[in-house]
């Protein structure tokens, strides 16, 4: 998401002429995707592919992302409780910045369309999310501790890696399972007090094995209508997710824990959300 609309027009205008003339800089923008961003393998990364919202808050050096390049938890760590820990005057600085970001967004695609946007680092930004945006609606999604852990600590390694020289490849481990349990709850604590067609927690299991359902219900839910047009792509994506290949992440014993410490350590989790403890 560039955060200017004349530089999303002088560079849609750039590819315009670069399809007149054969599409050479198209071309090089796709050798370099394959040399630099090629080597990203836990999700399709590339300019032309969707990323979360968080990367927009380096403009303004306020992004939990940041972690990555300075892996300092003690610098960072405010901002992965960032209703509860992060100063009034700097959130709403922050959230302004968000919220124009998002108006350019929209306007730059015409306008009267409903600005979707998956960003699992702003988990701890909800409340702030429902205040600088009153009509939003939240979608949480919720997976088993023993397949969100290991896969988180995979894409977190794979970045201090690719952006660090480390010795040690899974940092913070015990850091990052407190941080996670409050991912867990803090979002439906929240969502408590707020009516019930404004936020709908989903299961990733469900989501994965019954797609189709889910969205559906999703829709009802949120009080969204359905065009006649609906069912035939809701289907066609399903189709192609599943067809998506995921790499391979750590296993536990890779990061040093066993199911067993995963399973005690999210017991309220698993309590709560009725996870299974037999899979993943």
């Amino acid at each position: 998401m560039a955060p200017s609309i004349s530089q999303r027009k002088f560079f849609r205008g750039i590819m315009i002429v670069d399809g007149w003339f054969g599409g050479f800089i198209r071309r090089r923008i796709q050798g370099f995707e394959q040399r630099v961003l090629g080597q990203i393998k836990l999700h399709r990364v590339g300019i032309y592919e969707p990323e979360e919202d968080e990367g927009i808050l380096f403009y303004i050096w306020n992004s939990l992302f940041i972690w990555f390049m300075f892996p300092m938890m003690d610098e960072m760590r405010d901002y992965f409780y960032f209703d509860e820990r992060i100063p009034l005057h700097r959130k709403n600085a922050i959230m302004r910045f968000y919220k124009k970001c998002v108006q350019r967004h929209l306007y730059a695609h015409g306008g009267k369309k409903i600005f979707l946007s998956k960003n699992p680092s702003f988990t701890p930004k909800v409340d702030s999310l429902l205040r600088c945006f009153p009509d939003a609606r939240i979608i949480f999604m919720a997976r088993n501790p023993l397949g969100m852990f290991p896969s988180q600590m995979s894409w977190f390694s794979f970045c201090w890696d690719y952006m660090n020289d480390l010795d040690n490849k899974f940092l913070f481990t015990e850091e990052i399972i407190e941080i996670s349990k409050y991912w867990y709850l803090y979002p439906v604590k929240r969502l408590k007090r707020e009516a019930a067609n404004r936020h709908m927690i989903i299961k990733y299991r469900e989501m994965v094995s019954k797609p189709e359902r889910v969205v559906k219900d999703l829709y009802e839910r949120l009080e969204y209508s359905m065009h006649g047009q609906f069912e035939e792509i809701l289907k066609h994506e399903v189709t192609q997710a599943r067809q998506f290949k995921k790499s391979r992440v750590s296993s536990l014993s890779q990061i040093g824990l066993t199911r067993k410490q995963i399973i005690d350590e999210f017991a309220p989790i698993y309590k709560y959300f009725g996870f299974d403890i037999n899979s993943e």
